[in-house]
């Protein structure tokens, strides 16, 4: 399953690096600097003293929307008119 995680939040991060983590591709849709930064070093959890780098794409467009079997919004309120032009 293909999804994209509209928002790179602390909420974004976390639950888009579990998900890539599971196995599901997950694209991560932010700023332009966040996504050359998770492009290039991917995103650090830390659980139970273990440090994993999970890596994963990120874009700055919405390019990958409609390839993608599921988006989720993960944005605040004031965000959401620019995810409602891109639809």
């Amino acid at each position: 399953m293909r999804i994209a995680v509209v928002g790179a939040g602390a909420v974004g991060c976390y639950s888009g690096a579990l998900l890539a983590r599971a196995g599901y591709d997950v694209t991560l849709v932010t700023r332009p600097a966040q996504a050359a930064l998770i492009q290039a070093r991917g995103i650090l959890l830390e659980e139970g003293g273990k440090k994993h780098t999970i890596r994963l794409k990120a874009v700055s467009d919405s390019q990958c929307l409609p390839v993608a079997d599921l988006v989720w919004s993960v944005l605040r309120s004031e965000i959401m008119q620019l995810l409602h032009r891109w639809c």
